[in-house]
């Protein structure tokens, strides 16, 4: 004798059975995004601990790297892959002369490093790296040891270490014009000035963009707004009224 279930109890049953489904499915996610290294989830307060302690120019000692200068600048690769800050390298090439001095033995190189709960560092390339270049980038295990700095890639291929660069001496170099002295320790020379650089209030202005809406530029003195390739906007009121042109940390700004 055969049993058949009604359409009311085959209907609760498929209910029944979704609903422990999804109930298994989500304590699955639960599960796994406990277990996982969500480095979204660092904490920023320790990043930033550990960020502070490793700003600046640091001298290699017989590695790969003569130079690491970590800088505050935020930066991304090519296509957002990372997002952290900016950093300058002085690598070996792997290149060697015949006659000394040898330029093409050492590169300047420019990347993108990140700082994960304060002992994971990965460096990267702005886009597509040199050889050389990249044989250092990648992911690195990071230890201040007194006041050196140690860098262990992680798949065992490269440890560097490093010491702080010494500070710069008395400036006796006269920049040209859209330069300036840079007292960083390892840098100690004439770089160009970034975009609104200043050293006063009265290298400053501001300037009304009405190109794609009513906008307030803090400009350098010697800067001047980009051509707009559109008619532009009408405001109600000027952007930059009642504003002032300050010169903060080197930037210019409207208060």
């Amino acid at each position: 004798m055969s049993h058949q279930k009604s359409p009311t109890m085959r209907s609760s049953l498929s209910f029944l059975a979704v609903a422990i489904a999804a109930a298994v499915a989500l304590s699955g996610c639960a599960v796994q995004h406990a277990d996982s290294n969500d480095e979204g989830a660092v904490n920023e307060a320790e990043d930033a601990l550990a960020l502070a302690s490793i700003y600046g120019a640091w001298e290699g000692e017989g590695g790969k790297i003569y130079k690491l200068d970590f800088s505050k600048d935020a930066a991304e690769t090519l296509g957002g892959f990372l997002k952290g800050r900016s950093f300058t390298a002085t690598i070996d090439t792997g290149v060697r002369c015949i006659t000394t001095p040898c330029d093409l033995a050492q590169a300047d190189v420019v990347g993108v490093y990140k700082l994960v709960s304060g002992s994971k560092l990965t460096l990267a390339s702005y886009d597509k790296p040199t050889a050389a270049f990249g044989a250092i980038l990648g992911d690195y295990s990071i230890k201040l040891v007194g006041k050196k700095l140690v860098l262990t890639k992680r798949d065992g291929t490269l440890t560097e270490t490093f010491h702080p660069a010494p500070p710069c001496g008395p400036n006796t170099k006269m920049c040209m014009l859209g330069f300036h002295y840079d007292n960083t320790p390892g840098v100690c020379g004439c770089v160009a000035n970034p975009k609104g650089y200043c050293t006063a209030d009265a290298d400053c202005r501001l300037v009304d963009d009405y190109c794609t809406g009513c906008d307030c530029r803090a400009l350098a003195s010697s800067e001047s707004l980009a051509t707009c390739a559109s008619p532009g906007v009408r405001c109600t009121r000027e952007p930059c009224g009642g504003l002032k042109a300050k010169c903060v940390a080197n930037v210019c700004t409207a208060h």
